[in-house]
């Protein structure tokens, strides 16, 4: 039972870490387009904050992750 709900667990966080890839990759492409039409304007400003705390976001589903698969394997 408890090796269920690991394995449940480690695609959460991997299912959640590619969610967030696929956000930021929807984000790159708003900037592209809001710089294009517009360089520098408030829509890329706050769209690069956007991607900025996603990146955050991704470190920490990938630290909680491992850190743990160390608590669990006691490393």
């Amino acid at each position: 039972m408890t090796a269920r709900i690991l394995d449940k667990t480690i695609k959460s966080f991997e299912e959640a870490t590619g969610k967030i890839e696929d956000a930021i990759g929807w984000v790159e492409k708003a900037k592209d387009y809001a710089h294009e039409f517009e360089p520098g304007c408030k829509a890329y400003v706050d769209l690069h904050l956007v991607e900025q705390v996603l990146k955050k976001a991704k470190k920490k589903v990938y630290k909680a992750s491992n850190d743990l698969c160390k608590e669990v394997f006691d490393i």
